[in-house]
């Protein structure tokens, strides 16, 4: 009875949630087969290798590859050049 943290080996408790800067740490591309990291700007998931990117909806990443987003979109999406 009692504490359900990962001390008991039954996984993360609530109180143990990881934080935007972790779960951005641990998350690659999808696509890509090297598996660069992400950087968040906005409510876009971009891939620092192709540019392409991943929507977040309702504060979840939708990272299946057919949801990639390219380039040229995310450029829009984020009004660069």
């Amino acid at each position: 009875m009692g504490n359900d943290g990962p001390a008991n080996g039954r996984g993360v408790s609530a109180g143990d949630r990881l934080n935007e800067e972790e779960w951005l740490s641990i998350l690659a591309c999808p696509v890509c087969d090297e598996r660069p990291k992400l950087e968040k700007r906005g409510d876009l998931l971009i891939c620092t290798l192709r540019g392409h990117g991943f929507m977040i909806v309702d504060g979840i990443p939708q990272m299946l590859p057919e949801n990639a987003l390219p380039p040229e979109k995310v450029k829009e999406l984020t009004h660069e050049s």
